[in-house]
This record gives C-alpha cells, structure tokens and sequence, in this order.
C-alpha cells in the first residue's frame, strides 16, 4: 500500500514508523510549512508536495492519512 500523509508534525513520524513497520511505502506527504514538510520527506525518502489539493490527486495513493489537529 502507498500512503500520502497530510501534515508532517510528531504525531507523523509515528504514523510512518508504523506503516514502515507493516510493510506500506509512505509515498508522498504535505505540510503548510515547506521546510517542515521537506525534512518529513527527506527522512522517510518520499515526495512532498506543497498543496494539499495535489496530494489528494496524486495518482497511486491508496489512500491519505490525515495528521492534522
């Protein structure tokens, strides 16, 4: 499974441990800080798109995991 994740805080990085863990590829992932997003992306080795809108349009994401309060 690929997952998109929508807001790159803590509570993130657990989310994409644990689907490390099971064996889903966190693909793709977007934040209202870019440079908070960038560093997400660049410690799970996925995409990070700057627009919400675009991540949930992104082709071959099984689904978007929201990590926003």
């Amino acid at each position: 499974m690929k997952v998109g994740i929508l807001g790159t805080g803590a509570i993130a990085d657990k989310h994409a441990q644990a689907y490390s863990h099971i064996g889903f590829e966190v693909a793709a992932c977007c934040n209202e800080s870019a440079a908070r997003g960038k560093d997400f992306a660049a410690r799970w080795s996925c995409r990070f798109i700057p627009d919400y809108r675009e991540l949930c349009t992104l082709p071959g994401l099984d689904f978007i995991d929201v990590c926003t309060y």
